[in-house]
């Protein structure tokens, strides 16, 4: 029995979760301008684009010198968390396009969303709940 065939309804379940994801998401996917520009999100950007601007220089962001604090310490920076390491170097890359920056965090926000609906259905089928 192949592999794909023993977890059926996980793969569709799984799928029509996605659906749902991007349709609550769909104006945020399919627009024409930011409309997610809340505090909490320019506080992220700000952080994510100091991580990128001193990835890009070679250096580890231990300390923010705009606010003096210990930046590797401050738990919302998630400095060496892997997918900000990821996004953090891709926007390294990239560094003078603050609209990639951006985009690349709405594709991390929603990556993530995505991840929880596959770790609990994949719970939901091992009967954990």
């Amino acid at each position: 029995m192949g592999f794909f065939k023993r977890h059926k309804t996980f793969f569709i379940d799984a799928l029509l979760l996605f659906g749902l994801m991007l349709l609550f998401f769909m104006r945020w996917i399919f627009k024409e301008h930011y409309t997610l520009f809340t505090s909490d999100v320019v506080q992220d950007f700000a952080m994510h684009h100091f991580a990128a601007t001193s990835w890009s220089k070679g250096e580890i962001p231990l300390w923010d010198p705009y606010f003096t604090w210990a930046f590797v310490a401050y738990l919302n920076s998630g400095v060496f968390y892997p997918f900000n390491l990821l996004m953090d170097f891709l926007h390294a890359l990239t560094v003078d396009n603050l609209n990639f920056g951006y985009l690349l965090m709405e594709a991390n926000a929603f990556f993530h969303y995505f991840l929880a609906i596959l770790i609990a259905e994949h719970f939901e089928h091992q009967n954990l709940f």
